[in-house]
């Protein structure tokens, strides 16, 4: 049976920032799961190295990895396991933003997700902060997020489909230097169901 990894990578919102959307969720909905606690230091370096050696590579300041934010992912993917079929979450009317990653026939490493998204610097125009024609770079201006402070990641295995699902949450300082804020528009009912599972996190009043 061939392997398939699931992945997701969001930017959460804490608790003055702006966020790119996420992208289509897959139609594929395998159903059983496990989760995987708070990575233990060695899995939480394999999600930092990759984001900071980009970072560094644009003269961007390191993140620092976040157990409050490493918590909070873990939350949100267990609710995407158990009330989404393990789908990527549906951030797009929201504050929250995300990178997402199917892969098939490779189990896909902490590092080899970061390494993916980083790619699409080859589409990114710093001149005018625009991407490509035809070419999409949303998900490289995440990992470079000049505001960007803290990290935090989580991950759960689909069983059945032997597909695993990744979350990443991001605290910020204010917006990006460089990087155009995305203007999105907000769903209280997703913002509402979030702080259920981010308590602490940010009230509803930050996040207007």
């Amino acid at each position: 049976m061939a392997s398939h990894s699931f992945l997701i990578v969001l930017v959460l919102a804490l608790c003055h920032s702006s966020a790119h959307g996420a992208a289509p969720a897959s139609s594929h909905n395998p159903t059983q799961v496990t989760t995987t606690p708070t990575p233990p230091p060695n899995v939480a370096n394999e999600f930092l190295q990759p984001h900071n050696q980009a970072r560094a590579a644009v003269g961007v300041g390191p993140l620092k990895w976040s157990e409050m934010l490493a918590n909070a992912t873990s939350r949100l993917v267990r609710y995407q396991r158990n009330k989404m079929g393990c789908q990527f979450a549906n951030l797009s009317d929201s504050k929250y933003g995300g990178n997402q990653l199917w892969s098939s026939g490779m189990a896909v490493t902490p590092r080899m997700a970061v390494d993916n998204w980083v790619q699409e610097k080859n589409y990114y125009n710093h001149t005018d902060n625009s991407c490509a024609p035809n070419h999409s770079c949303g998900v490289y201006t995440q990992v470079v997020w000049r505001k960007s402070l803290e990290v935090g990641c989580a991950q759960a295995t689909c069983v059945k489909e032997q597909a695993s699902l990744t979350s990443r949450a991001t605290k910020f300082q204010g917006f990006a230097f460089g990087f155009r804020q995305n203007d999105l528009s907000k769903s209280i009912d997703l913002m509402e169901r979030v702080i259920i599972l981010l308590p602490d996190a940010c009230s509803i009043d930050d996040l207007h």
